[in-house]
């Protein structure tokens, strides 16, 4: 019997990290619950990670070099990351295959508001309605997000990565399935009936769709987005800027 490869999801947040995780689960890996740092290690227990309880921190938090935390992952296991490409994390991740997801950041953004909005309302004001509410987080988390965009684009096109956008990995063909199984040497027998159990798998950070992209976004949205730096970063991912037809950004959103 082969050995199956190690493998490390490393993904813009909110482009589908526990849904990659999910078809990994699905093709036969398994999750070593371990979300790693450059320079420390967030560890989930299992147990929790139960439909209805989304885990907003980690149980075990350990200050673990990169060096030494990739070593807990062994063969046919998969770990997660919003880790740039750098040198460090290029040699630190050379035993693996690499699972890279991505999407269109202003989506990602929205995505990741609204997983707040559904999940932690407590956290926001939202008296003012969403758009608002939305600008406000954005200036809490938002240059972080593009800096972790910038960082994670630089794994795109890589020998051996297997990139996908949400989009990609969601077709509805079983298209992206089947290329991340290729990419990992596994067989899938039926790519699209695996996809769609694995849609109707609840994961931590699933969205209830409870809005959409047009429902958040707005003028002073969409400034603080340019002033952040979030068109060149969202270039870096493959994702064309023509703010004047959002109709595609749209659909990315959902």
């Amino acid at each position: 019997m082969l050995t199956r490869p190690r493998v490390v999801v490393l993904s813009l947040p909110k482009s589908g990290t526990y849904l990659v995780g999910e078809i990994l689960r699905r093709l036969g890996f398994h999750q070593t619950f371990f979300h790693l740092r450059p320079d420390s290690l967030d560890a989930y227990d299992r147990e929790r990670f139960v439909k209805g309880k989304r885990n907003t921190s980690p149980d075990v938090f350990v200050e673990c070099p990169i060096e030494q935390s990739v070593k807990l992952v062994r063969s046919g296991e998969f770990a997660a990351g919003h880790l740039a490409c750098t040198d460090r994390t290029k040699a630190a991740f050379a035993p693996f295959k690499v699972v890279h997801a991505r999407r269109e950041l202003r989506a990602s953004m929205v995505s990741r508001f609204r997983v707040f909005v559904e999940k932690e309302p407590e956290s926001l004001d939202l008296s003012g309605g969403l758009r608002p509410a939305l600008v406000v987080a954005m200036k809490t988390w938002g240059a972080n997000h593009v800096e972790t965009a910038r960082g994670i684009a630089g794994w795109l096109g890589l020998p051996g990565v297997i990139g996908l956008t949400t989009q990609e990995i969601k077709a509805i063909d079983g298209s992206g399935v089947t290329r991340i199984a290729s990419g990992l040497g596994v067989r899938v027998n039926d790519a699209a009936d695996l996809l769609h159990k694995t849609l109707d798998t609840w994961t931590p950070t699933k969205s209830n769709e409870s809005f959409g992209f047009e429902d958040a976004w707005s003028e002073d949205a969409e400034r603080m987005f340019q002033d952040l730096g979030g068109t060149d970063a969202n270039e870096a991912l493959g994702f064309g800027d023509d703010t004047s037809d959002l109709e595609q950004i749209y659909k990315t959103a959902s």
